[in-house]
């Protein structure tokens, strides 16, 4: 039993052994056969010896089967052809390679500065965001402040705009009279010793009540110094103050409106021109783009 299994073994070992040489055989004359295919078609119309020496690139014996010096330099020149094209032909493979490599190597650099392009831009709107946010937020309130403050008339001079408000000023006092005649007639009338027993009273002080009324109607507001009118004239200061404080009030009013105007102006234009900017920035990006692809 045991010589049988021997038997067995052996002979399938050596099955075995005989497919192994058989394919390096095969592999071997395929591979020459190739070779001589791809050289058939240089040593095709040569003599059997001289295709030999081609096919087999035997430059150095070729003048040992060759006693003809032109067809021995035409058969080193064919070797010479054969050397070159093959070197060219690894030339221009390993050009492809490189070209292939620097290819990638640009799409992947190129990639890679689009992604930071991307991530600038991204941090660049998140700010410009906040800068809008906060440029309106301050043109919201000027022009609040703007709207609050009153519209002066429009092609009228400083000259009217104070006439005006002075008779506006003027509109709610007690009118009083104005003109000289109403005045001399008004002290005419009292009787003549008036005068004197007011100058006694007040300690034999020699002031004219005349001079004091024209004087008062060369300002404008011609009151007495008579006792019925002391507390008219002071309540008449005291509207004048206040008429005063008023032109003062309206006069810085249309200051700070004129300043919040131009403010507002200067606020719009230069958001108008960096709205432009960005607006030229984004389309010279779009141009570099179309060119890169």
């Amino acid at each position: 039993s045991t010589s049988i299994v021997g038997t067995i073994f052996f002979i399938l070992y050596f099955f075995i052994c005989l497919l192994v040489l058989m394919n390096i055989l095969l592999a071997i004359l395929v591979d020459s056969f190739v070779e001589v295919k791809q050289t058939a078609h240089d040593s095709s119309t040569m003599p059997g010896e001289i295709a030999e020496l081609v096919q087999f690139r035997a430059k150095g014996k070729a003048k040992n089967y060759v006693a003809d010096d032109k067809l021995l330099a035409y058969i080193n020149t064919r070797i010479d052809d054969i050397y070159k094209a093959e070197l060219e032909a690894e030339l221009k493979r390993l050009e492809k390679e490189e070209m292939d490599r620097e290819k990638k190597e640009e799409a992947e650099r190129k990639k890679k500065e689009e992604v930071e392009k991307e991530k600038e831009k991204a941090v660049a709107g998140e700010k410009k965001t906040e800068e809008d946010k906060e440029m309106d937020a301050i043109l919201a309130e000027v022009e609040g402040s703007a709207e609050l403050a009153p519209v002066p008339e429009e092609g009228a001079t400083d000259d009217e705009k104070n006439n005006k408000k002075n008779n506006d000023g003027k509109a709610g006092s007690k009118t009083l009279p104005s003109s000289k005649s109403n005045v001399d007639e008004h002290s005419a009338s009292k009787p003549a010793s008036l005068g004197s027993t007011k100058n006694e009273k007040d300690g034999g002080s020699n002031v004219d009540l005349t001079e004091v009324v024209e004087e008062h109607a060369n300002t404008g507001t011609t009151v007495t110094t008579t006792p019925e009118n002391d507390s008219n004239n002071q309540e008449e200061g005291s509207r004048v103050e206040v008429d005063k404080s008023k032109r003062d009030d309206k006069k810085e009013e249309e200051e700070k409106k004129k300043a919040d105007e131009k403010k507002v102006a200067e606020l719009k234009t230069r958001g108008l021109s960096e709205i432009q900017k960005d607006k030229e920035k984004e389309k010279e990006e779009e141009e570099k783009k179309k060119m890169i692809r």
